[in-house]
């Protein structure tokens, strides 16, 4: 503790003039230096015990003479083994030990929040982008790097600029600017209600994720015999309705947490903030009582003893605690009218004089350390009037010193690598301290999972932060390396230096023949030259579908594989809906409006009507997609009227047609993940589809409520998956053998073929002389599979010749084939063909084959193999050059 043993008026606190919070003294700060008891030549005072009584104030009297039959056995004394629980026992590396305390869940809350600020924050010229749950790891842990390196009040600019001085981990992470974005939309409530809930919390900005914190303190860790409860502040000079004034401090000015901290590992168990009196709470008494038995609730029954200052202490708390199985040391307030008068007297007596009372299983002990100064301390888990040989200080002083100091230690703890940056909004400044708390406590965790790690190192604390942070922006490392060809050269540069080398800075490309539609790889080539790719667009998997923007239908009286009913805006009739309620709803990423459709009977009828068979048909901007996941969020009223099961289906149709119902495919049936309900305007278990199939368009159908109703209703349906990219268009060089074309964009039959032509150059072997061989024959196999397709019609065409030379003939083979298949399933019975035609061809000839596509979409591999036969003047000789199977 930072507090150290005081008079009566000693007291440092008040509350900041700015604030508007009232005033709670705690009156028990002074420095570091005069809170030890440590007294070179502590006597026992023997002739203090001449009474058999000492009476207080209150009329309660405290026996000289210990009033147990034993004494207190210190050799064996409530011992608890601290260690972690069944939620942190099979942890695998330092990032889940941080995530135990700062779940994914707890993380897509904050996410949820943020974009909707984000979304309200971008501009219409601005490209959208919402805030990912990699990009959120990556922001924490660059604030974790920023405080191992003393940087968390250095400027960004600072940080992102070009220079030897800086870490490039934060380059290549993440641009300077989303950095800032992040940070300036960091939302941790719905703000459209906060005023609402303004009015009975001032936390409820922070509320919700803080409770989530809150609670895996206490799960992830059982803390030992010995517990301390003192402040901490967390500074900060915004604008807050309970910021405080503690001119001792070292930040002054700040936000005052309460906390519980075991003394053996420095793990933070339990925390909640002062917030002066609420706005509906009426005025009471003995704050310090009440804030101890808030955070002593969790360890209630199990024989820990607990250590405070004079702020908290006092005679009533020590017997409330002994009845909950708690044991208490702390350092008293002379004013307490449960005081023995001779304890709180100083004159006339010897310093290092020691005077003990005990009542009821109480031990209250005031000794004389100075002239003129007599301070007091009060046990309930000694007993007796025992002192240290040694020191000849009494026992109870001595337990004190060495389990009051924890909470201070956590403050250090704190300061020494903080990730707290400057900011005016004060849940901000609060996130910044969780994230401390939880890096704190993650270590404890880890070492206790792990006690030979690094065992014999000093610094564990700094490896342990910097494994935590490079850790968490690994993923966003891992993304940009292998999508790096629209990042500079630094960016690039960063990502090597930082162990993510772009995976595209080198690839071997053969020389350009001619521009296609689509993307491909060549391997293998005969001959290759070193040339810088063009940029390729980022892969869109496991994203959000469903935007705002997208066409969206309300629909009613519709099963799966049956034609389509559309729903009217009119909240009247059957199938209708509410203006305010509408299909657009469900997909606008806000959990406080929401799509209410009146389903199979309008809502005048007397008895109920189930509302299945609703629901709407969206077509996502993102065009092509794989649905892989779906997430529904509950309505603010009615729970009968949640979903609980439902299905969805795709189809690539995006005219009028879709209305009909052999134009959809079957993709899911099942449950919403909302069987067990989550609560108001709050989102359910997201439930993972085994989908291949892709689509344009998709149409979710409920077919179960909780109870029967007139209306089914949601907040939110959001779909979850992978873009299929159509929109790559580059050029590419093809030479002999093998090449990919991956996500191919195909016209349909009414318009011009995409043709694809590939001129192979047949080399001669290096060894031969050409001047002594000529070329017998050219063999050209190809080979054609489709790894995925929805209908395709595909003609091949495979010339041979030489352009240019008339005089060589070529020869000429069409094949056709049409089939249909689903993404990611192999053709069954080998659905590939092979087409074989032999010419004669002089060395350095080129081959050329033609792809033409008709219809649809197909990712296509073709696999070449050129065989040349030759003749010298010695012997005939077959060599087959770049073969590929």
């Amino acid at each position: 503790m930072t507090s150290s043993i005081l008079e009566e008026n000693d007291s440092d606190y008040f509350d900041d003039e700015n604030s508007g919070s009232e005033t709670e003294d705690h009156e028990s700060q002074t420095s570091d230096d005069d809170d030890e008891i440590d007294l070179e030549n502590l006597k026992l005072n023997d002739n203090s015990t001449w009474q058999s009584l000492y009476n207080s104030k209150s009329g309660m009297t405290w026996s000289v003479n210990p009033n147990y039959s034993t004494k207190t056995n210190y050799s064996n004394n409530n011992i608890i083994q601290a260690g972690l629980t069944e939620v942190t026992a099979n942890i695998s590396s330092i990032e889940d030990a941080f995530l135990s305390f700062m779940p994914e869940k707890m993380l897509e809350k904050i996410l949820i929040y943020s974009n909707i600020e984000y979304s309200q924050s971008v501009t219409s010229t601005e490209k959208s982008k919402e805030i990912t749950m990699i990009e959120l790891k990556a922001f924490i842990g660059l604030l974790l790097l920023a405080g191992l390196l003393g940087k968390s009040r250095t400027d960004l600019q600072c940080l992102w600029r070009r220079s030897s001085l800086e870490s490039p981990i934060f380059k290549a992470t993440i641009s300077r600017s989303r950095f800032q974005k992040i940070i300036a939309c960091l939302r941790f409530d719905y703000k459209k209600t906060r005023e609402e809930r303004k009015k009975t919390d001032k936390f409820a900005a922070i509320h919700e994720v803080w409770s989530y914190f809150q609670d895996n303190m206490q799960k992830c860790y059982t803390p030992g015999s010995n517990i301390t409860i003192d402040e901490q502040l967390l500074g900060f000079r915004g604008k807050c309705p309970f910021r405080q004034y503690m001119p001792k401090k070292p930040d002054k000015y700040g936000l005052k947490f309460w906390l519980c901290v075991d003394v053996d590992s420095h793990y933070v168990f339990n925390a909640f903030p002062y917030l002066g009196r609420q706005p509906t709470e009426k005025r009471q008494t003995q704050i310090g009582a009440r804030v101890v038995l808030e955070l002593l609730k969790p360890l209630y029954g199990s024989s820990r003893n607990v250590t405070m200052d004079n702020f908290f202490t006092s005679v009533p708390l020590a017997k409330e605690l002994q009845a909950k199985n708690l044991s208490l040391i702390g350092t008293l307030r002379k004013n307490k009218p449960e005081i023995p008068i001779e304890f709180q007297s100083s004159k006339n007596r010897e310093v290092g004089s020691s005077l003990f009372g005990f009542q009821d299983g109480l031990t209250i002990v005031s000794f004389v350390p100075k002239y003129n100064k007599a301070v007091l301390l009060l046990s309930s888990k000694h007993h007796d009037s025992q002192v240290d040989n040694q020191t000849g200080k009494p026992i109870i002083i001595l337990d004190y010193n060495k389990t009051k100091g924890a909470v201070d230690t956590i403050d250090q703890l704190c300061h020494k690598y903080t990730v707290k940056r400057s900011t005016k909004r004060w849940p901000l400044c609060i996130f910044f301290g969780m994230i401390d708390i939880a890096a704190i406590n993650a270590m404890i965790v880890w070492k206790t999972k792990n006690p030979q790690w690094n065992q014999n190192i000093k610094h564990k604390r700094r490896l342990f932060l910097e494994e935590l942070g490079m850790a968490l922006v690994s993923h966003q490392l891992d993304f940009r390396s292998k999508n790096s060809k629209f990042l500079n050269t630094d960016i690039q540069n960063a990502l090597a230096i930082v162990g993510y080398p772009s995976e595209s800075i080198f690839y071997y490309h053969p020389t350009i023949e001619r521009s296609i539609i689509g993307t491909s790889k060549v391997f293998n080539t005969t001959e290759n030259t070193i040339t810088e790719p063009e940029p390729e667009l980022e892969p869109l998997e496991n994203v959000l579908l469903t935007t705002s923007n997208d066409r969206i239908v309300g629909i009613f009286n519709t099963v799966a594989g049956g034609n389509t009913n559309p729903a009217s805006m009119d909240g009247n009739d059957a199938g209708s809906y509410y203006p305010k309620e509408s299909p657009e709803h469900a997909i606008d990423n806000n959990v406080w409006t929401k799509y209410n459709n009146q389903g199979n009977g309008p809502q005048s009828l007397s008895s109920p009507t189930k509302g299945v068979g609703t629901g709407f048909i969206v077509t996502p901007q993102y065009g092509l997609s794989i649905v892989t996941s779906f997430q529904f969020a509950t309505g603010n009223d009615r729970p009968q009227r949640d979903p609980l099961t439902i299905t969805l289906e795709g189809t690539n149709v995006t005219s009028d047609d879709q209305s009909i119902g052999k134009n959809w495919k079957l993709i899911y049936m099942g449950e919403t993940g909302l069987k067990i309900d989550p609560g108001r305007s709050s989102f359910g278990k997201r439930q993972t589809l085994n989908n291949t199939m892709a689509a344009k368009s998709y149409r979710l159908i409920v077919t179960s409520q909780r109870l029967p109703e007139h209306s089914v209703q949601y907040s939110e349906a959001h779909l979850y998956g992978n873009v299929i990219r159509t929109d790559i268009v580059r050029e590419y060089i093809v030479m002999n053998v093998q090449y990919d074309i991956a996500n191919a964009v195909l016209f349909n039959s009414q318009k011009p073929t995409s043709v694809l032509e590939i001129d192979a150059i047949n080399y001669m072997s290096t060894e031969q002389k050409m001047t002594k061989s000529r070329t017998i024959a050219t063999t050209i196999t190809n080979t054609w599979s489709f790894s995925y397709a929805l209908t395709v019609g595909v003609k091949i065409t495979i010339s041979a010749g030489v352009p240019g030379f008339a005089e060589i003939s070529s020869l000429e083979t069409s094949v056709e084939h049409t089939f249909e298949t689903q993404y990611g399933q192999s053709i069954s019975n080998e659905e590939a063909f092979t087409s074989e035609l032999e010419l004669i061809a002089p060395p350095r000839s080129k081959v050329r084959a033609t792809l033409g596509l008709l219809d649809g979409q197909a990712d296509i591999k073709f696999t070449s193999t050129l065989t040349t036969i030759y003749e010298d003047d010695e012997q005939q000789k077959r060599v087959t050059m770049c073969r590929n199977k």
